[in-house]
Parts: structure tokens; sequence; C-alpha cells
């Protein structure tokens, strides 16, 4: 299964769930840092940004692009969550082994 994000004005994002392992797989919409990792000047704008700690959210200049199209973008969350993911890999930051739905769904509450 994908979900392909045609509602932001500035990125397209593809989201993919491999059924048989349960896992979700994500390139930029949802990020999370480790504290330890997480340190200095660029640490700072992550925590701002709420990226650090374990559910990691999406970046608050993706968000922005979102603002046009909140209707599909619940569309798609809808449909990501209802995926019941087990794992899920993440290109930034750290991936999850167990536990994914709950993570996915406190990382885009923003929606």
């Amino acid at each position: 299964s994908r979900v392909l994000s045609q509602i932001m004005a500035k990125y397209d994002e593809v989201v993919f769930y491999h059924k048989s392992s349960r896992t979700a797989i994500f390139t930029d919409l949802i990020q999370r840092f480790p504290v330890e990792k997480a340190q200095g000047f660029k640490g700072s704008l992550l925590k701002l940004d709420g990226l650090v700690g374990e559910n990691g959210s999406t970046p608050r200049d993706y968000r922005l692009t979102f603002l046009l199209g909140k209707k599909k973008a619940r569309a798609a969350q809808k449909k990501t969550l209802n995926w019941d993911a087990e794992r899920m890999i993440i290109a930034h930051g750290t991936c999850a082994s167990e536990g994914a739905s709950t993570i996915i769904e406190r990382a885009l509450s923003w929606v």
C-alpha cells in the first residue's frame, strides 16, 4: 500500500506500507531524533521543531505546505493510521521496531 501526498504545495511525499511485515516507511514526513544526538545549535532547532524524542513530528516548514489541503491531509493520515503498523522506517532519525502506530499517531497529531 502507499499514500501519495499531492496536497503539499512544495513537496511530494510518499508513505509506503509493507503489509506482511507491518512496516510503514516514511521519508521526510516524520522525523524523530534521540535526545543525546540533539546537541548545539542544530539540536536546539530540532527541539524547537518538535523533532526530538520518542514521537517526533513533521518539520514546521512541511506543515505549512498542508494548510491549503487539510481535508486531503486528514484523509491520508487516517489511511496511514488504519494500517496499524508495528514497525516504522524513517529517513531522518530513529526507526521503530515496535509500537509504530502509536508513534505515527502522535507524530501526525498536528494534521
